[in-house]
């Protein structure tokens, strides 16, 4: 958030544009890299190689893209939801959740 944009009153806090679509790039990164430590951690099970910090990894990312979809209206909260409930990196995961984003935005 911007404090002091020209027109704002001192010390009020204002949303601008930039924090909007600062916020839209953020959301899109974040399930990119999420999408991208999926298809990771779905090869690392397939070969049968340790999987632990690919999973936390991918909590972590899940976790934060969590926050923010929450606002939004579609697909929201329920993608994040069935990627959480698929116990992310399941082979259609991260390529079903792909052409969800991509059909989102």
């Amino acid at each position: 958030m911007a404090k002091g944009n020209s027109g704002a009153k001192k010390g009020k806090t204002t949303t601008s544009a930039v924090d909007f679509f600062g916020l839209k790039r953020n959301r899109m990164d974040t399930w990119n890299a999420l999408s991208t430590v999926a298809e990771k951690l779905a090869r690392a099970r397939a070969a049968g190689r340790d999987t632990a910090e690919l999973e936390t990894r991918a909590q972590t990312k899940l976790d934060d893209v969590e926050i923010v979809d929450a606002y939004w209206a579609y697909p929201g909260a329920l993608l994040s939801q069935e990627v959480r409930a698929s116990s992310i990196g399941a082979s259609s995961t991260p390529s079903r959740a792909r052409s969800r984003r991509s059909a989102a935005t």
